[in-house]
């Protein structure tokens, strides 16, 4: 059996080849039992001694990620994440690591894929909600129209790591359609990030993830430097046919991209999907204009964006 020593050399040895730097208790744990398994380490170190081995000797670290309280409260409202770091982990990294599934979305996907106007303070990570069964009747005008009217719905999920926000949607139910592994700044490995269709449809559907409608807006004309119109249009029709959404957004998606230039002719695999209803590009807006072409009412600034 390897002396202590040598199975301290092992597990820090172990430890690097994940070429990660944040991990859960039962991450550790998992490598414990592959490295006891491989009889590199001890069948008797208990997971508190691996632990401290590689506190010492590579330099693991406990960190805190603490819940945010609502504005105006100063109680946390949820009980604190921890997380044992290496080195300096990206927030966008640990943020990934706080559940199991998770991936970058919406402003934080924008910024993954280079789109550098997506100012926004937060870091956004999404785990998908478990399969539910569409909603019953029909949608109405009058439903859209209440809906629109109110202040959107935004996660209050949030926490805090080194000074950012680290924001957990619970997303519909997509099966991580269009979810890839992307290199990211900041972080020594690939992380889980919606691809640019999927992040566009995202952010069309909650811009204020995003910056709001003029950094979406960005966001689309920025896609089109890198994608053939007809091409990028396919690939949201595709995700827009996934998620279903009840609302119908492909009106505000034919209404960035026209802004953005694409050429009318290029937007028929959405005009096909028809304009039933008045649409909004996002809650209460103040002072709207209305695009006939795409029956959406929009901020007025916008239009000259």
């Amino acid at each position: 059996m390897p002396k202590p020593v040598e199975w301290h050399r092992e597990a820090v040895r172990a430890i690097a080849r994940t070429n990660r730097r944040v991990f859960s208790t039962v991450d550790l744990q998992r490598l414990l039992e592959k490295l006891r398994d491989a009889k590199t380490v001890p069948t008797g170190v208990s997971g508190r001694r691996f632990l401290e081995a590689l506190q010492t000797e590579a330099g693991l670290r406990e960190e805190e990620i603490p819940s945010v309280p609502a504005e105006g409260e100063t109680t946390r409202p949820y009980r604190s994440f921890h997380r044992y770091v290496i080195g300096t982990a990206s927030p966008e990294e640990l943020a990934a690591s706080l559940r199991p599934r998770s991936y970058l979305s919406h402003g934080s996907a924008l910024r993954a894929h280079g789109i550098s106007g997506a100012n926004v303070d937060a870091i956004y990570v999404n785990q998908e909600q478990s399969p539910k069964p569409p909603p019953r009747g029909m949608l109405t005008q009058d439903a859209i129209d209440r809906a629109f009217g109110n202040h959107a719905r935004t996660s209050r999920y949030v926490f805090e790591y080194g000074g950012t926000r680290l924001v957990l949607l619970a997303g519909k139910h997509s099966g991580n359609h269009r979810v890839i592994e992307l290199d990211h700044s900041g972080s020594d490995i690939a992380l889980p990030v919606t691809d640019l269709p999927r992040t566009l449809v995202d952010v069309t559907v909650r811009p204020a993830y995003a910056g709001g409608p003029s950094a979406v807006l960005e966001a689309y004309r920025h896609a089109l430097t890198r994608a053939h119109p007809h091409e990028l249009v396919a690939d949201l029709v595709n995700t827009l046919e996934t998620l279903a959404h009840a609302y119908p957004y492909h009106q505000a998606i034919g209404f960035y991209l026209e802004m953005a230039g694409v050429h009318r002719v290029d937007l028929d695999a959405l005009r096909e999907r028809g304009t039933h209803y008045d649409f909004y590009l996002c809650n209460r807006i103040d002072a709207p204009t209305y695009d006939p072409r795409w029956r959406i009412y929009v901020p007025r600034e916008l239009m000259n964006a």
